[in-house]
Parts: structure tokens; C-alpha cells; sequence
């Protein structure tokens, strides 16, 4: 969720989409790949985004709150949203109320969640918004971190 929102959620993205990145990893060793690929994409891809840290979090749960769709799947693979269908390439999505696509599987991270649980999740994420509305800064949500 937190690297869809990234590639999507703010402007400029501070990600990429991950398939150019993920169709040159072999799979056998994906791990160890990681720990090469994570650092070298991160050097690559420019970021400009210079927005508060603080507000960056609170939108993540505003994001959500607006996206959760039992019609939407959402893909960190492409950094798209797309209507669900029943013939999805690599993914059955007809049984699932999320579907958050695994970039390196393309298999849904989210299949466990089941209607209740995503209700009560959406009201969580609403909650959080709520109490955020009337705090003015990231310091005063969290307090002084150093």
C-alpha cells in the first residue's frame, strides 16, 4: 500500500513503476538481487517531490480512505489502477474485495482480507484522517523525534 501510494499518491512520484525494474531480476535468487536492485533504482530515479514528511503520511491514509473499491485492483508492478475483471493475466481477482498486486509473483498480497476485515480497516484509515484533520504538523502528531 505504502509503495502504490508512492507511486501514485503524491506528485512528483517518489517511486517508479517497479517493472522495468522487476522483468530484470531472475527469479531464482531474488533476494540477493534486492539487495543490489534497491539501492541502484533509488540512485536512478529522480526524485522531486519536496513535500513535508508529515504531510506525506497523513495523505497516505486520505489516499486510501478514497480508494478503497471492491472494483479497483491496484498494481505497484505498473503504478496503475485498473477495473477488475475476471480474466486479469496472472491473477484471479474475482474472489477478492482488495487486490494488491505482488510485483514479483503477481499474485494479490491482499487475498486474506475478507469483506469485514476491509470494512473495518476502511474505518480505521477513516479514523485516522478524522484525528488528523486538526493537527498542524508532524511535530505535534508524533512530538520531537531527536
Amino acid at each position: 500500500m505504502i509503495i502504490y501510494f508512492l507511486q501514485t499518491g503524491v506528485s512528483p512520484p517518489m517511486l517508479p513503476p517497479l517493472k522495468q525494474y522487476v522483468d530484470s531480476l531472475q527469479s531464482v535468487n531474488v533476494n540477493t538481487q534486492l539487495q543490489h536492485f534497491v539501492p541502484k533504482t533509488f540512485v536512478k530515479f529522480d526524485v522531486r517531490n519536496k513535500e513535508e514528511l508529515g504531510d506525506i503520511f497523513v495523505r497516505f491514509f486520505q489516499f486510501w480512505v478514497k480508494k478503497f473499491r471492491q472494483n479497483k485492483m491496484f498494481s505497484v508492478y505498473t503504478a496503475q489502477e485498473k477495473i477488475r475483471t475476471y480474466n486479469t493475466p496472472f491473477l484471479d481477482t474475482s474472489a477478492y474485495v482488495l487486490v494488491l498486486e505482488e510485483p514479483f509473483q503477481k499474485d494479490n498480497i491482499a487475498r486474506a482480507v475478507r469483506p469485514q476485515q476491509l470494512g473495518e480497516v476502511k474505518d480505521k484509515f477513516q479514523q485516522a484522517c478524522d484525528q488528523f484533520k486538526d493537527i498542524a504538523s508532524f511535530e505535534e502528531l508524533f512530538g520531537s523525534l531527536t
